[in-house]
């Protein structure tokens, strides 16, 4: 434990602190504000994807595969109107900008009050900001919560180990497929 004290209080003062300390000198300290979501955005009736994380080349293939016409079909064999994907934090929120059809919902801060709508069927997360009430709200709501990285482990999300580092990029779409 003492060992676990160390490395977490030299994490925070060599990076967070001074990274913090940069930040409000160069924007102004920051102020606490309401959290909006998006949550008109989601649509009943509709397999609802929601993807969260950092890794653009994981988020698009989740996207171009959900978007192939065969799970589309799938999807409405099952009695579902189709697909539809949400952005939640960093390149979730990105993939808006390059594939039509996802739409912004909320940050990682906010990502519980998304899920706690019970309107999402997948949250899938990569490499960080996922918090560990995630699980709580998801088991609540019966969402599937479906983890890649090591760092973003959570107790009772399926895993679906994809590496950061690109060792098994030759996987990534049968992966998704997977998904």
């Amino acid at each position: 434990m003492e060992q676990f004290l160390r490395c977490g209080l030299a994490f925070t003062f060599s990076g967070v602190v001074g990274a913090s300390l940069a930040t409000d000198s160069l924007f102004g300290v920051g102020d606490r504000v309401t959290s909006k979501v998006n949550m008109g955005a989601l649509k009943k009736g509709y397999v609802n994807i929601a993807v969260h994380g950092h890794l653009p080349l994981l988020v698009s293939e989740i996207v171009k595969v959900g978007q192939d016409e065969k799970f589309i079909e799938l999807a409405k064999s099952k009695g579902a109107k189709g697909i539809r994907f949400y952005g939640i934090c960093c390149s979730g929120l990105a993939a808006m900008y390059r594939y039509g059809g996802v739409i912004p919902l909320s940050n990682a801060v906010t990502a519980e009050l998304v899920l706690g709508t019970g309107a999402l069927d997948l949250w899938v997360a990569d490499v960080q900001d996922v918090f560990p009430s995630i699980m709580e709200v998801a088991k609540c709501f019966k969402t599937t919560v479906v983890t890649t990285s090591d760092s973003a482990r959570l107790p009772g999300a399926e895993r679906y180990e994809y590496d950061h580092r690109h060792a098994n990029i030759g996987e990534t779409r049968h992966l998704q497929k997977k998904l």
